[in-house]
């Protein structure tokens, strides 16, 4: 096949007859040869070249998936320390101050062995009030639990914390509670018994109100003594007296919780 970009094809014919030619033939043969050559030099790519692109591509780096955010809250009836609690992203055992870790808007459960108590909305405090939702201190669920969390308490003194033994655990497996049963007590005797407790029987209902409403104080109290002093009339003091009931004497704004009367007569 003939090749026009080989030049040496076209040139040698050219020489051998240019001793033959006109001066006009040469002259003709001579510009078909540029022509040729020329043509030669596009068709074939003597002037291309090839580029190499430097540009570095530079892949999107997808953003970080951001970690929910935890919580710490606390289980009292004094803190309650070894009740097992589940949520949806953490489990464990609450610690020696009652504590339990939760991300926000999950449901919690606590549980000792097979016992497991309603499941109900994690928040930072949480006591028998919020498993059973009452606030009502003598609902017999409520103080059924409290019951059996005092009762299993190992040093049987609920006042320097409630500690719940793995033993306790360990018998309560296939153990199911109703706390609204008239027989609770007999349901839970052999429990308390083999717990590891140094108390041997259920201890009693007034009892262990008794000491819940001693948390319940020093929760409120607690409260009081956190509130803050952001309204401009803290520390305003001032007289009153009522014309009606015939009283006065002295208020001061302690903080935006309280009010202190002194000198009333």
């Amino acid at each position: 096949m003939f090749n026009f970009c080989d030049t040496s094809v076209i040139e040698r014919p050219l020489i051998e007859h240019e001793a033959n030619l006109t001066y006009r033939e040469f002259i003709m043969y001579k510009l078909l040869f540029c022509s040729l050559a020329l043509f030669c030099v596009t068709a074939c790519g003597g002037g291309s070249s090839s580029e190499t692109s430097n540009e570095v591509i530079t892949q999107p780096v997808p953003a970080p998936t951001p970690v929910p955010a935890t919580y710490i809250g606390v289980f009292l009836d004094s803190a309650v320390e070894g009740l097992t609690y589940n949520t949806a992203s953490q489990s464990g055992k609450t610690n020696a101050s009652g504590e339990f870790i939760f991300q926000s808007d999950e449901q919690i459960t606590f549980s000792i062995g097979s016992i497991t108590l309603p499941a109900i909305s994690s928040k930072l405090l949480l006591t028998p009030f919020d498993i059973f939702n009452t606030d009502d201190i003598n609902n017999i669920e409520v103080v059924n639990l409290l019951r059996l969390l005092q009762s299993l308490d190992v040093d049987g003194d609920p006042s320097n914390n409630i500690q719940i033994s793995d033993e306790a655990h360990q018998f309560a497996q296939g153990l199911i509670v109703d706390f609204s049963d008239d027989n609770f007590e007999e349901s839970v005797a052999e429990l308390i018994a083999m717990s590891g407790s140094v108390n041997m029987q259920l201890i009693s209902a007034q009892g262990a109100i008794d000491h819940f409403q001693l948390t319940l104080n020093q929760i409120s109290n607690e409260n009081i003594a956190s509130c803050a002093k952001t309204h401009a009339m803290v520390g305003y003091s001032g007289f009153f007296e009522t014309f009606h009931h015939n009283v006065a004497g002295q208020a001061t704004i302690i903080d935006d919780c309280t009010i202190e009367i002194t000198q009333f007569d």
